[in-house]
């Protein structure tokens, strides 16, 4: 029995090697083994795709150009009669310009909010300097205030300067009875003292304590509003009958005291007396320009401090125009002033109210 099992091994490896098994056995371990130590080395670095530097944002450039110009008549548009300034400076925060001899300019910066500030020349108090930006007939303010300015694209933005802030308070169509330039026979007195009268060129077309200007004109002509505001009743006595005045009050004023200029901030207020009629009344928003009523006329005879008294020519008919200045009611301080800048030495000095200095312009 040993015998056979010995005998059929030896058959076995014999018919195993003559079909060549074995090679094909060892073969095959060599590629298992080979696989085997692939997994077990090293793990290869892939090749990483190349990423290329994203390119730097494009910042966007807005460009801002515009006119600065002498705004006559207050309404906040260039018109063809009003002239560049040049020489002012315009600065949207850090981004700035000076205007040309057209009173142009051009700014190019980022978008953004901006406050712009503007700084026009010979801006110096009680001269001929520009005090004041005019926006449109319902706005003005002060130069040294800074409006925020949306920047978001390319864009136009003129800028209206004034010397003052009042324009005439008729139109052009107004029939003056006088052969005066605009029907004016009483400017206001500058001395306010009984007995002494002077007005602001230094003559005396006034009167004892005269506190307004007189534009004497047919009755029923309409009455404009010299400036926005708003229609308001006047809180205390006032010397022309109450019904027969308008009273609006303006943007309050004031600038710092440097050397003999006083420290003032007042709110204006301007007063159309002797009306025939009102279209307005307290609380109403006014622009400049807006009719507010009819003018009338006053009694013939006025009753002079001191003095026999003023007979009022042409039975009365003229408008009596005022700028009062209220710097509190409580205590009461109110002054009236003088719209025209004084040309002579006197106790009472005051700015220059109107939009182009010493000329009146009407409104548009």
């Amino acid at each position: 029995m040993g015998f056979v099992r010995g005998r059929l091994k030896v058959n076995i490896v014999k018919i195993l090697l003559n079909k060549a098994i074995i090679p094909h056995i060892f073969i095959l371990t060599c590629i298992t083994l080979a696989f085997l130590a692939s997994c077990m080395a090293a793990p290869t670095a892939t090749a990483q795709p190349t990423t290329q530097p994203e390119p730097a944002p494009v910042v966007q450039k807005c460009t801002v150009r515009g006119i600065v110009f002498h705004d006559y008549n207050g309404n906040g548009v260039k018109d063809g009669q009003e002239p560049g300034i040049h020489n002012a400076k315009i600065n949207f925060r850090y981004w700035s310009d000076t205007t040309d001899s057209d009173g142009a300019y051009e700014i190019i910066m980022p978008p953004g909010v901006y406050a712009l500030s503007v700084s026009p020349p010979s801006n110096t108090l009680f001269t001929q300097g520009f005090e004041f930006i005019s926006y449109s007939t319902a706005e003005y303010k002060e130069t040294r205030f800074s409006p925020n300015i949306e920047v978001s694209e390319n864009m136009s933005h003129d800028i209206g300067l004034i010397q003052g802030f009042l324009t005439l308070p008729f139109g052009t169509d107004t029939k003056f009875l006088p052969e005066y330039p605009l029907g004016i026979l009483h400017f206001v007195d500058r001395k306010g003292e009984a007995g002494e009268k002077i007005d602001w060129q230094g003559g005396e077309r006034t009167y004892d304590g005269h506190d307004g200007t007189d534009f004497f004109m047919e009755e029923y002509t309409p009455i404009l509003a010299a400036a926005p505001g708003t229609v308001i009743e006047w809180p205390l006595p006032y010397n022309i009958n109450a019904k027969n005045v308008v009273l609006i009050q303006h943007e309050r004023y004031g600038w710092t005291k440097k050397g003999d200029v006083y420290d003032v901030d007042f709110d204006i207020v301007t007063a159309y007396g002797h009306m025939h009629k009102a279209t307005v009344k307290p609380g109403d928003k006014v622009k400049r320009g807006d009719v507010i009523g009819l003018s009338g006329k006053s009694d013939i005879y006025v009753p002079l401090p001191g003095r026999s008294g003023l007979n009022m020519p042409y039975d009365g008919k003229h408008l009596h125009f005022s700028v009062y200045l209220v710097k509190s009611l409580t205590p009461m301080n109110i002054n009236w002033t003088d719209p025209y800048q004084s040309i002579v030495t006197v106790e009472k000095r005051s700015i220059n109210l109107w939009t182009k200095f010493n000329d009146p312009q009407y409104p548009k």
